[in-house]
């Protein structure tokens, strides 16, 4: 039991810290410009996406692949958001030290999620969504909006902002039920 425990805590810590450094400054710029902010969030969203179509196949609780296809339809959405903007704006999303980050530590996000099942994989999955959101917001709220350039992206992260507010609210209330 201890060392479940260990490994989850240690999955969860992998997880907040994917999103973290995926958001955080690199030490050639401390604030990211459109096309680095633009390429993080694309990065968020196909992590996401890709999170709750596993958690769609592997959930044992009907609230969390509930959960899960809400996650997955506002991660969609936004992705979508994101592409119309590149193409309105002729945008590349930058590739950077932060994305290659969030790619490798979200390979491992779901190697240790597939090696999960049941309770144990529903428990996993929902805290990992409760220490991602926490740190979307936190890196909303103190990178990606504070230095957003272009009007209509910084709204773009204002919409996201209270998206992931609420799939953080909806996640800590199905984590205390299951």
């Amino acid at each position: 039991m201890f060392f479940k425990k260990m490994v989850t805590t240690i999955t969860v810590l992998t997880a907040s810290s994917f999103i973290f450094s995926a958001c955080s400054s690199n030490p050639m710029s401390s604030k990211p410009s459109d096309s680095q902010i633009v390429n993080i969030v694309s990065k968020v969203n196909e992590a996401e996406v890709s999170q709750a179509q596993l958690a769609q196949s592997k959930a044992m609780s009907p609230e969390v692949r509930e959960y899960a296809q809400e996650t997955m339809e506002d991660h969609q959405a936004s992705n979508s958001k994101i592409m119309a903007f590149n193409q309105k704006y002729a945008m590349t999303p930058s590739g950077n030290i932060k994305s290659g980050t969030l790619a490798m530590t979200s390979e491992k996000d779901m190697a240790m999620l597939k090696n999960k099942d049941g309770a144990d994989f529903d428990r996993a999955y929902m805290e990992s969504e409760i220490k991602n959101h926490q740190a979307v917001l936190e890196n909303l709220n103190e990178k990606l909006i504070p230095n957003a350039k272009n009007e209509e992206l910084k709204d773009m992260l204002m919409t996201m902002k209270t998206d992931a507010s609420d799939h953080l609210e909806h996640a800590q209330e199905i984590r205390s039920k299951i």
